[in-house]
């Protein structure tokens, strides 16, 4: 797996962060401006990444096709009382920080070569079934389970 990470280092994050390193040795992650991986959080410079975020998101940089991100972003609001950039009131930020922290992570991979690997793993094969949805099929633990991805090749 090639999957580039970017971990929140605050909290339980540091548990992750080491079980990734140390239990699986997968070491493809964000790397701060101090050598450390993962994003370490805070005031300063969550208003920061948010602002790269919002800038890509008014610049079309990236496009949006998770109807779960886009509804969080929808609830993600200025706070009355604190002036900050929030969820909403028994609302969620996840999604809303998952992608901040993607926005922020690719201005520093964008150029970069990617990672060769020895052993490459076949693509699977995405095929329209009658309905004009596309699916492929994602082989997982001695089978295969058939996925709709009609969401990712949306326009």
């Amino acid at each position: 797996n090639t999957a580039f990470l970017v971990p929140e280092r605050n909290a339980c994050g540091h548990i992750l962060i080491e079980a990734l390193l140390s239990d699986l040795g997968y070491d493809h992650m964000f790397i701060d401006e101090k050598g450390e991986p993962g994003i370490l959080l805070n005031g300063k410079n969550r208003d920061e990444i948010l602002a790269m975020m919002e800038e890509d998101l008014r610049l079309n940089k990236f496009k949006l096709n998770s109807e779960r991100t886009i509804m969080e972003l929808l609830t993600f609001v200025i706070n009355e009382n604190t002036k900050k950039p929030e969820a909403d009131d028994g609302q969620t930020d996840d999604l809303v920080m998952a992608l901040a922290f993607a926005s922020f992570a690719t201005k520093g991979l964008i150029g970069t070569p990617g990672i060769e690997r020895e052993n490459e793993p076949e693509i699977p094969k995405i095929y329209s079934d009658t309905k004009s949805k596309y699916k492929v099929m994602i082989p997982t633990y001695g089978e295969s389970v058939e996925e709709d991805i009609t969401w990712v090749l949306r326009n």
